[in-house]
This record gives C-alpha cells, structure tokens and sequence, in this order.
C-alpha cells in the first residue's frame, strides 16, 4: 500500500495524513469539518449581513416568532430548517420578506402550492446564528417557550415582524386605526410587550381564555390580547419601523 501524504484541511487548516487514493480536490480531516466547510459556502455571507443589517434580523425573528416554525433535520448537524406561513391575500408581505431574506443572503424557497390561500416560504439557517439571538429551537413553540436575546427585542422591528404575523388593524372612528396582537406563548407575547416598552409605546393587555372547539369539544389554549389603541401611539410606530405595516399602508 503507497504511503499517506501530509495535508492541510480545508476547514480547520490542521495537518493530517491520507492515502494518495482517497485525496480529492477539497479534503478534511473529520466529517465535522466537512459539515462545517459546506455549511460555510452555503451560508458563511449571512454571518456578515446579519451583523449588518440589525433592522432586518430584528424584523425577521419577529415573523418567525409568529407564523414560523423551526424543524432540526438530522441529517443536516449545523442547520436548521424554517418555515413561515403568509397570507397570499397580503403580497406587499411577502415583497417585504424577499427584500429582507435578499438583504441577509437567505437562500429561501417559495413552495409553488398554496394551501387554504396560505403562500409558505422555506431556508435554511445555521445553528450558531440562531443560537446568538436565542432564536434556536425545534418543533412547538408552546413547548419551548422561545424568547429572542435582548438585542433583538429592543428593536422596534422585532415588533412589526410579530404584528405582520399574528397581529391585526382595526379601523376607529374618524379613520383612526389601532393595532391588535394575539398569541398563546407566554415568553413570545413577554418579548412583544417588551419591545413596546422599550420604545415607549402604551398597550393594555388582556388574558383570554381558550374558547371549546365546537368540531371536537377541545379547548383552545389560553392567549393574550395586546391593544395598542392611543392615535400617538398608532403613528409612534409607524414612524419607528423600516417596515410597512400591514394595513397602514
């Protein structure tokens, strides 16, 4: 058997041996470091974009917090898989979302079927991304209880990505409008009230207790409504956030 040669690996630079049959154009020295590298060429220009672009992070996470859903693949050991829901009835949204996953150099895929005029978006994210805003979890929000790093939630973004989500406009008399935001985690609504706090944005919050399923006699999971009613307020946000809400357009 020929002798091994001495190589450098292409992802953590250290020295190692190998067989001159088993050596490729790129060659590493363990199947982390192989994970490691592809994940980097995959998605190593969104370390530097996300760094950038807190505005665009802040509003991102706050759509995830609200109709996304976080999924661990096996077989993929450094990423994870999201998804976020949209109404197809509002596309300014889903304009918004493009701009900002091009923005961040998120490689994201819109599913060509839409379901009971639900238009899906799915990507890819690296862990340790996730992990630095405490945005790292899988399956169930209810269950994990997700609440984004203190970054994030002092962002006034973070706040227009969870209304574009989960929350509502309501039309007032003399065409004011107020802003409704409904969710059944405690720690997400937690990280909502927070943000509006932190940029001095008054809100009244109301327990709701799950109503019976009519269908199947289950009981829904209690929620909390947050109303941000005040015109000054209304506008306060508009102003604040990069972002058009939607309905106040």
């Amino acid at each position: 058997m020929s002798a091994k040669k001495l190589l450098k690996c292409d992802n953590c630079l250290h020295p190692f041996l190998r067989y001159h049959s088993m050596i490729n154009k790129t060659n590493f020295c363990s199947k982390n470091c192989q994970y490691s590298y592809a994940n980097n060429m995959r998605h190593g220009q969104m370390y530097d974009t996300f760094n950038n672009n807190p505005n665009e992070v802040a509003y991102l996470f706050g759509l995830i917090l609200g109709d996304g859903h976080l999924k661990k693949i096996p077989s993929c050991r450094t990423t994870t898989r999201v998804s976020i829901a949209f109404d197809k009835k509002y596309q300014p949204l889903i304009n918004t979302f493009e701009s900002v996953g091009n923005t961040l150099k998120i490689h994201y895929f819109v599913e060509p079927k839409i379901h009971d005029n639900c238009q899906m978006i799915g990507f890819s994210m690296p862990d340790d991304i996730l992990k630095k805003y405490n945005m790292l979890w899988n399956g169930a929000k209810y269950n994990s209880q997700p609440h984004p790093s203190t970054k994030i939630v002092r962002n006034i973004n973070f706040a227009s990505g969870l209304i574009n989500s989960d929350g509502h406009i309501r039309k007032k008399y003399k065409n004011n409008k107020s802003i409704h935001f409904y969710n059944t985690v405690k720690t997400i609504v937690s990280a909502y009230t927070e943000c509006l706090d932190k940029n001095n944005i008054y809100y009244t919050i109301n327990k709701r207790k799950g109503k019976i399923d009519k269908r199947n006699g289950n009981q829904w999971k209690d929620g909390w409504l947050v109303n941000i009613l005040r015109k000054e307020d209304v506008k306060n946000i508009c102003l604040s956030s990069n972002f058009i809400l939607k309905g106040l357009e």
